[in-house]
């Protein structure tokens, strides 16, 4: 399985290809990931990871569509970011966008509002929290509705990071 893994720095997936605007040994590709598109052929990688980097991103919504163009058709994609009611997500001065389990709809409904299909399915999306009971109890919430938790109780029982996965449709 190809891997891309993108935005690594200094965590790059064991045998995954690395890109990211560092220049480090690892990297394998050196590039400014907000310079679209990327030096990448159309439908190269079966398995795409952005793990704490789309936050970073200027334009997710233009990321995701040149994820989807690298992908293959039936690829995974990983992204994991913080939640916008984390700490983690607020206190990184380099972070540009704050994001919700629901701002990810947006890329599995009807493309932007165009009535184009989805370019994305929907596998998987969860919250992770710290332990003890108020991340119980927040657990609880997040269980029964993701968006009465986002809604009404995010900022009182804050999440820590979240994960979607999707599979590309093409």
């Amino acid at each position: 399985m190809k891997t891309l893994d993108v935005g690594c720095g200094t965590k790059k997936q064991d045998g995954a290809v690395g890109i990211d605007r560092l220049e480090l040994p690892h990297i394998d590709i050196v590039w400014n990931l907000d310079d679209l598109p990327w030096p990448i052929e159309d439908s190269t990688f079966d398995y795409v990871i952005l793990s704490h980097v789309i936050e970073h991103l200027k334009k997710p919504a233009a990321i995701l569509d040149e994820v989807h163009r690298v992908a293959r058709p039936g690829a995974e994609i990983k992204i994991i970011t913080p939640h916008f009611s984390s700490i983690s997500s607020w206190k990184d001065p380099t972070h540009l966008h704050h994001f919700a389990l629901e701002t990810f709809d947006f890329f599995v409904e009807p493309e932007y509002g165009t009535g184009a299909p989805p370019k994305f399915e929907l596998i998987e999306r969860t919250l992770s929290f710290r332990s003890g009971i108020i991340s119980a109890v927040a657990r609880v919430i997040a269980f029964c509705s993701i968006r009465a938790y986002e809604r009404t109780a995010a900022f009182r029982y804050p999440a820590r990071n979240m994960f979607v996965r999707f599979r590309v449709i093409k």
